[in-house]
């Protein structure tokens, strides 16, 4: 599933990288931190975020998005890299052109999927049709365990962690079996759902 000696100058699709933090974000009870303000007129249709409002936003918009600090909870451990080789391949000033990349954090098997030897054998298959949203991975050193990637459960870094996440890289797939994972994450994605079916408006091929 890996090589043995990986690249140590570039991130792609498919990398393991040890180190990183995985959020949980309840928008319904967000607790900011700074300054309070009265003028927070985009918070207005939050009740539910407002009344425990603590903070000021910081910092000017942002490619149109309001700017905040908060406190929130992380889960930390390894992550894989889910961008696409070609949109993470670094560019003339060492880094790549897109804004941002995804991960998705590495999760031990779920415990229904341990226990049950035919349900397990049909994961490590990673097939196509079959447990759409996961992608398994084998223990291999570093990694102390199986893992499952949920393809639900992803996180967006900015480009300016680029050196941080390649520095902090372990493990690189083969080129098969990233094609493997490339192949799953798009038709996990590009499933149709039962109306598309229905309706035929979904392509055949």
């Amino acid at each position: 599933m890996f090589v043995e000696e990986f690249d140590q100058n570039e991130l792609r699709q498919g990398d393991i990288i040890q180190g990183l933090f995985y959020p949980e974000l309840n928008c319904s009870d967000l607790h900011l931190i700074g300054t309070p303000d009265n003028n927070l007129t985009n918070l207005q249709h939050l009740a539910e975020v407002e009344q425990n409002l603590l903070a000021l936003k910081e910092n000017k918009q942002k490619e149109g998005l309001s700017v905040f600090t908060a406190q929130l909870k992380v889960y930390y451990g390894y992550f894989i890299l889910i961008t696409q080789c070609c949109d993470i391949a670094k560019r003339e000033k060492g880094k790549p052109n897109i804004s941002a990349f995804v991960v998705s954090p590495l999760l031990e098997v779920p415990y229904q999927i341990r226990q049950n030897l035919e349900k397990l054998t049909e994961l490590k298959a990673n097939n196509l049709g079959s447990f759409t949203n996961f992608f398994y991975i084998h223990q291999h050193q570093p990694l102390l365990q199986d893992n499952v990637i949920d393809f639900n459960r992803v996180v967006a870094l900015p480009r300016s962690q680029y050196d941080f996440a390649l520095s902090r890289k372990v493990l690189q797939m083969t080129d098969k079996e990233r094609v493997r994972f490339k192949l799953k994450l798009g038709s996990h994605f590009a499933r149709p759902t039962q109306e598309e079916r229905e309706t035929q408006i979904y392509p055949d091929s």
